[in-house]
């Protein structure tokens, strides 16, 4: 993913540390999609929309979700980063939604 990304024309103010994927969604790409063979598109097409948020934005880019085909980006200030770093956290649907609702009141 990496590679595709540095490849694309505008990386200038991209930044890595500034993009998380929910535990869920990985799981679902690398236990389901890859191997029942899936194609690479709809991976790249989500990795791409993320970034292009992170780099428009500036922000904290998180992608929630259970599978390639619910997700949504959500930007946020770098505390869904910060837990999605932590091997002790895991970071599903509940747990993105439980911190954005601490954020939000």
């Amino acid at each position: 993913m990496q590679s595709f990304i540095v490849h694309k024309e505008s990386t200038d103010e991209f930044e890595w540390q500034k993009l998380s994927i929910n535990d869920g969604l990985l799981e679902d790409i690398f236990n389901e999609h890859i191997p029942d063979g899936g194609s690479i598109d709809p991976i790249l097409d989500m990795v791409e929309k993320a970034t292009d948020v992170q780099i428009e934005t500036g922000q904290y880019v998180h992608v929630n979700g259970e599978s390639l085909d619910d997700y949504q980006i959500i930007q946020e200030d770098g505390g869904l980063y910060e837990m999605s770093m932590d091997p002790n956290i895991k970071v599903g649907e509940a747990e993105v939604n439980d911190y954005l609702s601490q954020v939000s009141s």
